[in-house]
């Protein structure tokens, strides 16, 4: 007797439970047991993940040339142990988009990104747009020429560029003589990247 009081207590206890969540579910109240997303602010650049490759160090501070918006934040990562390393950068940038861009197609898209590469005065004008692929998610690619900050050598990236809603994720992969290890450094962010 006393095992089938200890099972009926049991089960009125989950019946109880069960019916309770059912019943805030129901009414519009919150389930105490339901995962809870992270909310976005839609008026702050998202945060970006992603793995940091080997032989790459953080900067404290990294300033793009040319912003390609007001709101924006940024991590970059310079290859270690090479001369001129401070050349060698992997950069990832987070924009907030004064416009939404779900409900564009591709052909908008693309002139979006062609809108950017024009911004950034880019010299290589022979090189062309093409589909780009991050962790799933499909976006734009385009290598990039742009005259050094104070007119010495020329600054070389490809640059590959995602969306969502309002939010643009730009990765800049530039090189100056490590292009091998600056590109390989890139497909580990690429390969990882989530937003």
């Amino acid at each position: 007797m006393f095992a089938s009081t200890r099972f009926v207590r049991r089960l009125t206890a989950t019946l109880c439970a069960t019916t309770l969540a059912l019943g805030l579910a129901a009414c519009g109240g919150e389930d105490p047991n339901a995962k809870k997303e992270p909310k976005v602010d839609p008026n702050a650049p998202v945060e970006v993940e992603f793995d940091i490759p080997q032989n790459f160090v953080e900067q404290d501070v990294y300033e793009p040339l040319t912003p390609l918006f007001d709101d924006w934040s940024a991590r970059s990562f310079k290859l270690q142990g090479v001369e001129n390393g401070e050349h060698e950068i992997i950069w990832v940038m987070s924009y907030v988009l004064p416009y939404d861009t779900d409900s564009m197609d591709a052909d908008q898209l693309y002139a979006l990104v062609d809108g950017y590469i024009r911004k950034v005065d880019n010299l290589n004008e022979s090189g062309v747009i093409y589909p780009s692929l991050s962790n799933g998610r499909a976006g734009y690619h385009r290598y990039i020429v742009v005259p050094g900050p104070s007119g010495e050598d020329n600054i070389r990236y490809d640059s590959d560029y995602f969306f969502d809603g309002n939010k643009l994720v730009q990765i800049g992969c530039q090189k100056k003589s490590q292009d091998a290890a600056v590109l390989e450094g890139c497909n580990v962010i690429l390969d990882t990247l989530k937003f």
